[in-house]
C-alpha cells in the first residue's frame, strides 16, 4: 500500500484521481522510479524495443522459460491509484517476498510493466502488450502521430524504445510460458 500511495502522487488530479497518460512527465517519473526499485531488488532490468520494463529473478534452471507477472503504470484519465499500478506493484511485492525468504524457484520469474497500455493521444491502446505478442507491426506504428504531430517512434525513443527493432520481441516471447495480471475493473463490466 505504501508503494501504491507513493506512485499515486504522480498524476494526482484535483478530483482525487490519478491521470498519468503514457509519455507524460508523471509517466516518465514513475517509470524511472519503478526501474530503480527493480534494480535495487537485484533484478535483471531490461527494456524491450517498445519500452516495456522487464525485471527478471533467475531460477535454478531446472525448468526453462519464465513465469511473468505484471500490468502497466499509465492510467486512464482520473483512473485512480489502482489502475495498472496495482498489477505491477503486487508483482514487485511477490518477488520481494521470494527474495526476502531466500527462495529459489525452478524457473525464472519476471515482472513486466507494459508501456502505453491505456488509451492515449496516439489513438492506440495496449501498445506494449500488443506489440509484445506480435499484434502490432512496425508498419502500423511508424506513421502514428499524436494530436501535436509527435511521431510515436520519437515518443518511444524518449523512454529508450526503438520500433525499428520490434521484431526482436518474437524471440523474447518464446521464453515466456505463463502470464498473470492482477488488474482492477473500473467499468460496469469486465
Amino acid at each position: 500500500m505504501k508503494d501504491i500511495e507513493a506512485y499515486s502522487k504522480y498524476g494526482m488530479d484535483s478530483n482525487g484521481g490519478v491521470t498519468r497518460p503514457s509519455f507524460s512527465e508523471a509517466d516518465y517519473i514513475v517509470r524511472d522510479l519503478y526501474k530503480t526499485q527493480l534494480e535495487v531488488m537485484g533484478l535483471e532490468v531490461t527494456l524491450d524495443p517498445i519500452a516495456n520494463i522487464w525485471g527478471k529473478l533467475r531460477g535454478n534452471g531446472t525448468k526453462s522459460g519464465s513465469i511473468v507477472i505484471g500490468s502497466h503504470l499509465d492510467t486512464v484519465p482520473n483512473g485512480g491509484e489502482y489502475d495498472g499500478a496495482l498489477g505491477v506493484l503486487v508483482a514487485k511485492e511477490i518477488i520481494q517476498r521470494i527474495i526476502e525468504k531466500g527462495l529459489t524457484l525452478n524457473h525464472d520469474l519476471e515482472i513486466v510493466s507494459f508501456n502505453a497500455e491505456e488509451s492515449n493521444d496516439f489513438g492506440l491502446s495496449t501498445i506494449g502488450s500488443r506489440a509484445f505478442v506480435g499484434k502490432l507491426s512496425v508498419e502500423e506504428l511508424k506513421g502514428t502521430v499524436d494530436s501535436k504531430g509527435l511521431l510515436l517512434s520519437d515518443a518511444l525513443q524518449t523512454v529508450d524504445g526503438d520500433i525499428n527493432r520490434i521484431e526482436e520481441m518474437e524471440k523474447m516471447r518464446e521464453e515466456k510460458k505463463v502470464f498473470l495480471e492482477l488488474h482492477i475493473e473500473q467499468g460496469k463490466r469486465l
